[in-house]
């Protein structure tokens, strides 16, 4: 059973794409089919950056660090907004079962 639990804070999470996650990038987003509850799934440009990242084995701190270094320019409100937001994604995507 995959498990569901939110990320704790300030835990680096393990980085992996479920098997039965088939996905593929397309003209800036990412499509998944979830094999096991039989869903699709459409990633917009920000959260296909952020899956492409899981992609290559990002650690949850090396994502967080490499989409604040690509969108907050510098500014440290903004980086606050990304470092939660790719949290927030990261979770969703553990409990939709989308990571292992």
């Amino acid at each position: 059973m995959e498990s569901t639990t939110p990320v704790p804070p300030n835990a680096s999470p393990p980085a992996t794409i479920a098997a039965d996650v088939i996905w593929i990038p397309d003209e800036g987003e990412v499509r998944l089919y979830d094999a096991k509850s039989g869903q699709f799934r459409t990633l917009n440009a920000t959260a296909a950056e952020i899956w492409l990242l899981l992609a290559e084995g990002y650690s949850f701190d090396e994502l967080t660090t490499e989409m604040i270094r690509r969108h907050a320019d510098g500014d440290s409100v903004k980086r606050v907004v990304v470092e939660r937001d790719v949290r927030a994604f990261l979770e969703t995507l553990h409990t939709l079962g989308l990571l292992a």
